[in-house]
């Protein structure tokens, strides 16, 4: 892998200093051309080291909603769940949380809006740096020293969003979309360490206490007597402008390139329900986040 990398760094390099290609309207240069060819082998070359809010993966609990053919309109619900997962850029850190929400649901026919307020705990570990690696010019293995270990965080959070029913009776429930925001506040130790980072030791740090997704969803239900089971996939992406892109450098000099777009994070989710109980579990997958959550959600009261 450090041969192919050390080809990849020098083909990067010469493709930076060397002409264009034919200079007729709307082409690329030579030097854009292989850019952005070898700018994808070396994301495998050159670890970077990117300190974003550790929320990011944890906003995306599953929802208990009124089915179409229920006969209570409105409906209030609590929810818990444990997240455990792997961020950074390459996975090189750990987060475990607990978090805790309580929601309410009104359907109005095929349409229910719900909201819900919670809060978030947990812990992220800065681990050592991997001798596995090429890490990014950048970081700096003695820095890292100094702040690897754990660090406490939490967060006080609320969101709100819709779902449509296209097919709701007593056999099938399906949900082709459905679309929520979140507000996410943190505070803790670790929203402490990112304020005073040196961002000259790292990649990139976002400092900001703030995050605020955007996210869409679609779920199909089947359903049998009292019981339920849901099959659910998601996207949700990180707003604002700390999160619209990332610059990173490579190791061959000042040759920069876009890490891909907003930062954004995928989801799926089984959930099974037996009356008033919902048991769940989710797999997400993210550009700075990647893990597992199991919850349980319990409808504490409903009305017509």
């Amino acid at each position: 892998m450090n041969v192919l990398c050390s080809f990849l760094q020098f083909f990067s390099h010469f493709a930076a200093e060397n002409g264009k290609l034919l200079s007729c309207s709307g082409m690329l240069t030579l030097k854009q051309a292989l850019l952005l060819l070898s700018a994808w082998f070396l994301l495998a070359c050159n670890s970077h080291k990117i300190y974003i809010s550790p929320q990011v993966g944890l906003t995306a609990p599953y929802k208990t909603l009124p089915f179409r053919t229920d006969s209570t309109t409105l409906q209030l619900s609590a929810n818990a769940q444990l997240i455990t997962g792997n961020a950074n850029y390459d996975a090189s850190d750990a987060v475990t949380a607990v978090n805790g929400y309580t929601q309410i649901a009104k359907r109005w026919g095929f349409l229910v809006v719900h909201a819900n307020v919670g809060a978030t705990l947990g812990n992220y570990h800065v681990f050592r740096l991997r001798d596995d690696r090429d890490y990014d010019v950048l970081v700096s293995p003695a820095y890292n020293e100094q702040i690897r270990g754990n660090y406490f965080f939490g967060a006080a959070s609320g969101s709100a969003g819709f779902s449509l029913t296209a097919i709701g009776n007593k056999q099938i429930e399906w949900r082709p979309i459905a679309a929520n925001i979140s507000a996410n506040k943190e505070f803790g130790s670790y929203a402490k360490l990112r304020s005073q980072m040196d961002m000259t030791k790292v990649t990139h740090v976002t400092r900001s206490p703030f995050l605020a997704t955007v996210g869409v969803e679609s779920e199909i239900i089947f359903r049998s007597n009292d019981w339920s089971l849901g099959f659910l996939m998601g996207q949700q992406w990180l707003l604002g402008k700390h999160y619209a892109h990332t610059w990173e450098t490579y190791s061959t000099g000042n040759v920069y390139y876009n890490r891909g777009g907003r930062q954004r994070f995928f989801y799926s989710t089984v959930a099974v329900s037996q009356k008033h109980h919902t048991f769940y579990g989710s797999m997400m997958l993210g550009n700075r986040f990647s893990g597992v959550q199991i919850g349980y959600n319990r409808v504490l009261k409903g009305w017509r």
